[in-house]
Formats: C-alpha cells, sequence, structure tokens
C-alpha cells in the first residue's frame, strides 16, 4: 500500500467569477515532481460562473493534490479563513484565481521549504502582469535581503518603494494559528491584514531568488481599479484602523527592527494609497483626510510621523493645514516626480 506524502506547502486560491482565469492558474502548478509536495484548496466564494467546476476538472483529476470547497460568498478574507481551517500542509501561501505561479520555481521554494521546515517564513520574487500594457514588470527582492539563504530580518532593508507583500510571502501554517488569524470578511484589501498580523510570528526566514508568482493587473473587477478602489473607500479605512488597534491592544514588544519597520511600512503604504484616492476624488473627500491624519496623530504618533516623512504632500498639507490647493498640487509633484524625490531622499 503506497503511503502517501505529507503535505509542504498548503495553497490557497480564493476564486470568485473567474471563469476566464482559473484554468491557467491551476494548470500552472501542474508538475509532476511539485503536485505530490503541495495541496490546492480552491475556495469557491458564491461565483455564479462556471469558475467551480473548472475547478473540480482538477480536483477530479487529481484528488490527492487539489480540493474544491463551495461557500457562500463573503469576500477574500473569507477565503482564506476557510481554507486555513483545514490546511494540512507545514506552510500557507495565497495564490489568487487570476493570478499564476512558475511552478519551476515553486519547487525550489518547497524544496527550501522541505530542507528548512523551522522557518517562519519564506521570501521570493514575483512578477507584476500589466495586462491593459501587455508588458512584465520583476519585483526583486534582493535589494531588501541581499543574496539568497537564510536572512538577518533586522538588516533587511525594507522600504515602501520596496517591500514584502501577499504576492511573495509564505508563512508557516501552525504560526497563523497559534496567533488564531481571522481576515475581515465582505471587506476589501485584507491582504494588508494578512501581512500585518503575522509579523510578531517572524523570528527567521529564507530568501529565494526566484521569480515564483505571476500578479496579474488590470482586470476591472479587481480591488486596485480606481472605481472599485473609490467604491470600496471605507474598506481601506477599516482595515487600516484595525491593525493599528491589533498593535495596540496587544502591545507587542519593538525590539525587533524588522517587526517596527515592517509595520510602519505596510500601513504607511496603505494609508497613502487612501489619502491618494481621496485628493482624486475631489475637495468633497479633503475633510475626511485631515479626519484620518488626526486620527491617526492621536492613536500611532510614531505612525504618523513616519508617513510625513516619507510624502512629501503629506508634510505639505499638515503645515499648511490640510488646505485643498497645496494639498492637491503636492500630491501630483508627489507622484509625477517620485522617481526623483525618492531618489533626492535616499528611498
Amino acid at each position: 500500500m503506497e503511503i502517501e506524502q505529507k503535505k509542504i506547502l498548503s495553497i490557497v486560491v480564493p476564486t470568485y467569477n473567474i471563469q476566464d482565469y482559473i484554468r491557467k492558474c491551476l494548470s500552472s502548478f501542474l508538475n509532476n515532481d511539485l503536485l505530490p509536495l503541495i495541496e490546492v484548496i480552491v475556495v469557491n466564494d458564491g461565483s455564479t460562473d462556471s469558475s467551480s467546476s473548472i475547478a473540480k476538472e482538477f480536483s477530479n483529476k487529481y484528488p490527492q493534490s487539489f480540493v474544491v470547497i463551495d461557500k457562500e460568498n463573503g469576500g477574500h478574507g473569507s477565503t482564506i479563513n476557510t481554507a486555513l481551517k483545514i490546511a494540512s500542509g507545514s506552510f500557507f501561501m495565497v495564490v489568487d484565481g487570476d493570478d499564476w505561479v512558475d511552478s519551476f520555481a515553486l519547487l525550489k521554494v518547497v524544496k527550501k521549504l522541505q530542507e528548512n521546515n523551522h522557518v517562519d517564513a519564506i521570501f521570493f520574487d514575483y512578477v507584476s502582469e500589466i495586462k491593459y500594457k501587455d508588458k512584465q514588470k520583476k519585483r526583486n527582492l534582493k535589494k531588501v535581503f541581499g543574496k539568497e539563504g537564510n536572512v538577518i530580518l533586522d538588516d533587511a532593508k525594507i522600504k515602501v518603494t520596496n517591500r514584502i507583500v501577499m504576492a511573495n510571502t509564505i508563512y508557516k501554517t501552525s504560526n497563523l494559528k497559534s496567533i488564531n488569524l481571522l481576515l475581515d470578511e465582505k471587506t476589501f484589501y485584507v491582504d494588508v491584514e494578512y501581512l500585518a498580523y503575522p509579523l510578531t510570528t517572524i523570528k527567521n526566514a529564507i530568501y529565494v531568488n526566484e521569480y515564483v508568482y505571476h500578479y496579474l493587473i488590470g482586470r476591472p473587477a479587481q480591488s486596485i481599479n480606481k472605481n472599485t478602489a473609490l467604491k470600496h473607500l471605507d474598506d481601506r479605512k477599516k482595515v487600516i484602523t484595525n491593525i493599528i488597534n491589533y498593535f495596540k491592544i496587544n502591545k507587542f514588544d519593538y525590539t525587533s527592527k524588522y517587526l517596527k519597520k515592517s509595520y510602519l511600512v505596510i500601513l504607511a503604504s496603505v494609508t497613502n494609497d487612501y489619502y491618494g484616492i481621496l485628493i482624486s476624488a475631489g475637495n468633497m473627500y479633503f475633510e475626511e483626510i485631515k479626519k484620518f491624519d488626526l486620527f491617526l496623530k492621536e492613536n500611532d504618533i510614531e505612525l504618523y510621523r513616519f508617513i510625513g516623512k516619507k510624502f512629501m504632500y503629506i508634510k505639505l498639507s499638515r503645515i499648511f493645514y490640510y488646505n485643498t490647493f497645496i494639498m492637491r498640487f503636492t500630491y501630483f509633484i508627489d507622484k509625477n516626480f517620485k522617481g526623483l524625490k525618492r531618489l533626492l531622499k535616499g528611498d
């Protein structure tokens, strides 16, 4: 009797009405050396198209490696919560159903996990696939961690312009369960929660210089789409507030430079996005920027100062007491000349 091999990596594939993309995603895992080492958990979040039936073609053909869960719609966070409950792999990864992986690069990562099952996280590189421009942009972490292998987390050169994201991160499953990771449901932008909450569990990690993940940009229903982003403004605000409160209530020890810097960078980035959308939406939203900025000042003064240091338009807006003309003009300069500004600031 053949003994089933223990799964090294559990991969959740959140799926909602992506019948035109899901086959490419799931097919990207079909590597004979990789399949015995992974479990792919497709969580169908109440799709009304053929997404689930396409996914079940894979679970029927490869039952040892693919499983499909159909559930009522609960949002991106609910799919990750659902998968984490049943994940049997030692490590956990999220691959959105409209994205895909390089199976050979992922195999190298999984082999590293086999050899180093004590690590809390493993980081790698990814590729942004920009659909509307039909081009790629490679996102490399060598400037963050240096050479491949074990990394000294406190020496990581994490910046707003070069940071860890969901697409280049794998966590130890037991760590996620130990903090009872539970992402907000029916809420956009929970990838920020997924990055922030487990920070406290990462004591050691490995970097693999391989382009594992291919992240599709430009699909109309994506959360980064301008119209979608404006529609879900409150979700972005909610996520930022939740993370601030989580770290404030739990009073984590910030002796780890990596934890502190990662926390600041993650929240600075999403706050900048939030302010940028409000500014682009028109003068009626400028009062909200003022209110939320004062909330940051009262609830996390270090984050408040960090954001002012990293983004010129926020710093000047505060100096001129959130004058709408100053805010709009300096945001335009900050956004369109950010390359020069970052160069001058050394960021």
